[in-house]
């Protein structure tokens, strides 16, 4: 009974604090709330909902977080992935929980900017999962979809091959003229098809000839030899 009075109590506290818009004392009497449900073996359906950002707060973050973008675009410019990565990532945490149409748009502008960042620091499994996040926000995005397939091919396998084919023929649907992603569509086609090559079971080879019996003559001391089994030079095929 007393843990239930105490749980009633938090609750309490932490509608009033909302009420007044103080978010720390809101995170204090949530974190009382939680402890007491825990104990209880109650589930959190009845916790107070965070206080959502006022409009001073959404526009602060967004210029905090443009800024960080900022600063990590002139970082990649001069070669420091490193840097743009943490800026981006700093952009990232600026927006928190904002969710509104602009901080959406930012969002995805950031990811995929790091997603880029990522490919050319060599981290293809991390930009392949920022572009995809960008494909959540703006699915025809064909930065992201041509970002992602650069990671895909990066990462190899038939199953990342196939998805990179199925990536840059969205971005050839969208954007016929686009050479680059043609170049790339051509060259993840190639890698698939060699992929299913190689996979496929290898041919019996057909029996050898029987030879003929051949007389070998022992000479002693004899430092001559006789190569006439050497094999035609074959030129390999320029890619």
């Amino acid at each position: 009974v007393a843990l239930e009075t105490d749980r009633a109590e938090a609750m309490a506290e932490a509608e009033a604090a909302a009420a007044r818009g103080d978010k720390e004392a809101v995170t204090a009497a949530v974190r009382k709330v939680e402890t007491l449900d825990t104990v209880l073996g109650r589930e959190a359906e009845e916790r107070p909902a965070p206080v959502p950002p006022t409009e001073e707060e959404k526009a602060a973050a967004a210029a905090e977080a443009e800024q960080r973008r900022v600063e990590g675009n002139e970082a990649f410019k001069g070669g420091d992935y490193g840097a743009a990565i943490a800026r981006y990532t700093e952009a990232l945490g600026a927006l928190g929980a904002v969710d509104d149409e602009q901080a959406r748009s930012l969002k995805a502008a950031v990811h995929n900017n790091r997603a880029m960042a990522f490919l050319s620091s060599g981290q293809a499994s991390a930009a392949a999962a920022d572009a995809s996040v960008v494909l959540t926000l703006q699915p025809d995005n064909p930065k992201a979809l041509f970002r992602r397939a650069l990671a895909r091919r990066k990462l190899g396998g038939a199953t990342h091959c196939q998805a990179a084919v199925d990536d840059l023929e969205a971005v050839c649907a969208l954007q016929p003229a686009n050479a680059a992603a043609a170049r790339e569509l051509a060259g993840a086609q190639r890698d698939l098809r060699a992929g299913s090559m190689a996979s496929a079971p290898a041919a019996e080879p057909a029996p050898a000839p029987a030879e003929a019996p051949r007389r070998i003559a022992v000479v002693e001391d004899s430092d001559d030899s006789d190569d006439s089994d050497d094999e035609d030079s074959v030129p390999a095929e320029a890619e």
